[in-house]
């Protein structure tokens, strides 16, 4: 989850990162979390490392949503939504990342 600041966060409709180059990153685990929130959420949610690489290495380029600076962290951050099965019981649980904040 992202909080916002008392700065309003500045958006565009252009990736800043290669997509290839996140999809492959991730598929080599060279994944590291921005924040400690970062962590927390993706523990809380049941999600492991594993999950999360496994997440970014399926991306594809419609599920692009938009990047954004929230001023208070070191440059843009993209931001992509989709679904993604639950790590706990996912024959009963999609996750449905497209809320704002994944």
């Amino acid at each position: 989850m992202v909080t916002l600041g008392s700065q309003a966060a500045q958006k565009r409709t252009k990736p800043e990162y290669s997509l290839e180059a996140v999809r492959r990153l991730a598929s080599e685990q060279k994944v590291s979390y921005g924040s400690r929130d970062v962590l927390r959420d993706t523990e809380n949610f049941g999600y492991s490392l594993d999950d999360v690489c496994q997440c970014l290495a399926s991306l594809q380029e419609n599920d692009y949503h938009e990047s954004v600076d929230y001023g208070d962290r070191k440059g843009w951050l993209d931001v992509y939504k989709c679904s993604w099965p639950a790590p706990v019981a996912p024959e009963l649980r999609i996750d449905d990342l497209n809320r704002p904040g994944f």
